[in-house]
């Protein structure tokens, strides 16, 4: 149906004639569909898998007897880590069974196909990756999980009601970059200077938010 001549009208309404060719034709419409929806639940997601990095330990004082056999960093590097690989396995395992599907639906080669695949999930990775390190900083500001479940859904809502401010000015959605939800549009396409951006400015929100979270996880009474 995505292939269809009335699949590529109704897509390039979203995403543009040139992203809908790309994505459902030039290449397997299933991988394609399954990057998608993973761009779409990831800020949500990984919110709900790494909510808990150091937020129960700090209520319940645990990391007291580490602090004495582990430095801070070695800690923090411990705990944003096993965040990180729980959700790169979980969307290794989907990107597999997708694959296959692929290769038995989608009329590629298979070798086209896992190729693909690979890219999809190695992009997958790197934009999940500054979400894990935004909620270590929540998950480093507060002692309770339902807090900081709470603040990091919160951070989605607060920026879209600032959004709403800039939205009839030549500003608009400027806040919407203080998350790298905001490369969510130049990732779809593949095959566009905005995507190559887009790969370099993701490291960053890593980079920014990681310091900033374990600032507060250094600065933090244990």
């Amino acid at each position: 149906m995505l292939q269809s001549q009335e699949g590529i009208m109704i897509t390039s309404a979203v995403y543009g004639t040139d992203g809908a060719l790309n994505l459902f034709i030039e290449h397997p419409p299933g991988v394609s569909l399954f990057y998608l929806i993973s761009l779409a639940i990831i800020p949500f997601f990984v919110v709900l898998a790494s909510y808990d990095q150091f937020s129960t330990d700090l209520g319940s004082g645990f990391l007291r007897f580490l602090i004495a056999r582990c430095k801070r960093v070695e800690i923090f590097l411990a705990r944003f880590l096993a965040a990180f690989v729980t959700v790169a396995a979980t969307f290794l395992i989907v990107a597999i069974i997708n694959t296959v599907l692929s290769i038995r639906n989608d009329d590629f080669a298979p070798t086209e196909i896992i190729f693909y695949s690979i890219q999809v999930y190695l992009v997958i990775l790197l934009y999940t990756l500054p979400f894990v390190a935004y909620m270590s900083v929540i998950s480093s500001l507060v002692n309770s999980t339902l807090a900081s479940i709470f603040l990091g859904m919160s951070g989605f809502a607060v920026i879209w009601f600032l959004n709403l401010f800039t939205f009839f000015t030549e500003h608009k959605d400027v806040f919407s970059y203080l998350l790298a939800s905001s490369m969510k549009q130049y990732l779809i396409d593949m095959h566009t200077n905005s995507f190559i951006w887009a790969m370099l400015l993701l490291p960053l929100y890593l980079v920014v938010y990681a310091a900033l979270g374990f600032k507060v996880f250094n600065q933090r009474n244990l």
